[in-house]
């Protein structure tokens, strides 16, 4: 079993339609939690040793004491730190310590960033809800390519996204990426993802985005796959019990998540399924005991339980929307087929 604690350090800039863990903005964890958060945590990694991870979100880089913070994970904590590089670009450009940060970065090969992009400038901007969202991530993607940083591209399929792909061209024109990933957002039942299934991709559309992302030397293995096996029509003509049961508990990881005032709660950022307590109050042993004890919950949350997924599979009551929507996973399409 292996565990991942999200530490949720600072907001973001962007509240996203996609985004899952319903990030957003929200007050900065003092410098002085931190410390004691990473503090009690301290006993944890070293006896769950390499099954146990963190991450430090929504946006790093919206912290005032960003580089302070690294240097502290730097010294102390980096053999369980998992660094993403998933950034909107935003508060990065707008960082007093951008040359420390760079160098702590490249220092210990956290020397890349990940982008997200929805469509033509418009599209881009409504969804990441932020009037400068593009513009921000063309300078913050240039910026970082300067200092030798690996640019990583997400494309997030959408309807929108495939309607737009002469607007896509040229974006993609403006920023120096590395490399480009096809995404296919995921799905919870929360009121963000309800809101963008009205332009998920379907099977059909999938196709018109296919050509674009071969002449530009995307691999689209994994993409295509799952576009075949995920789509709602797919889904429904393989769902045995059995199979699903084990799908659900397959990525053998517990989340938990920690926020900016330290309490600390079982399931990922956005879909907490309860609340251990305040890590101020409790002991490191605590801590330890309650990720311990905890099972795989990656599709579970406080909206949908595993037990409400295996009863509405054994019940034959899933039905497909109109579209034939696509999914990451088959769990995520059934959890949104249970929504129709």
């Amino acid at each position: 079993m292996e565990y991942n604690i999200d530490i949720l350090i600072a907001g973001c800039n962007t509240t996203c339609m996609h985004c899952y863990v319903d990030g957003g903005y929200a007050t900065a964890m003092s410098l002085s939690d931190f410390y004691l958060c990473m503090a009690k945590l301290q006993p944890v990694f070293q006896q769950l040793r390499d099954n146990i991870s963190f991450t430090l979100d929504n946006e790093l880089f919206n912290h005032p004491d960003a580089a302070v913070i690294l240097e502290c994970v730097e010294q102390k904590y980096k053999s369980n730190y998992f660094h993403h590089g998933s950034t909107t670009g935003i508060a990065f450009l707008n960082h007093p310590k951008q040359a420390e940060l760079f160098e702590i970065l490249k220092r210990n090969k956290w020397d890349y960033a990940s982008f997200a992009i929805h469509g033509s400038r418009d599209t881009h901007n409504s969804i990441v809800n932020n009037d400068r969202g593009l513009e921000s991530l063309i300078e913050a993607s240039r910026l970082f390519k300067e200092r030798d940083f690996k640019v990583w591209i997400s494309l997030m399929i959408s309807k929108k996204l495939v309607s737009e792909l002469d607007d896509l061209s040229r974006i993609l024109s403006e920023i120096p990426y590395d490399n480009i990933l096809p995404v296919i957002p995921d799905y919870y039942p929360t009121p963000r993802l309800m809101k963008y299934q009205s332009i998920r991709c379907n099977k059909a559309e999938f196709g018109e985005l296919s050509d674009f992302l071969i002449d530009r030397g995307v691999d689209i293995t994994g993409v295509e796959k799952a576009v075949q096996r995920y789509n709602e029509e797919a889904i429904l003509n393989n769902l045995e019990c059995d199979s699903i049961a084990e799908e659900l508990t397959s990525k053998r990881t517990a989340f938990f998540h920690i926020d900016s005032k330290l309490g600390f709660y079982l399931g990922n950022t956005g879909s907490a399924l309860k609340q251990f307590g305040n890590i101020k109050e409790l002991s490191s042993e605590e801590i330890y005991r309650a990720i311990e004890s905890s099972e795989d919950n990656y599709y579970e949350t406080s909206r949908v339980h595993y037990n409400d997924i295996i009863s509405a599979v054994s019940n034959g009551g899933l039905e497909r929307s109109m579209e034939n929507y696509v999914y990451p996973s088959r769990i995520a399409g059934i959890i949104a087929m249970m929504s129709n």
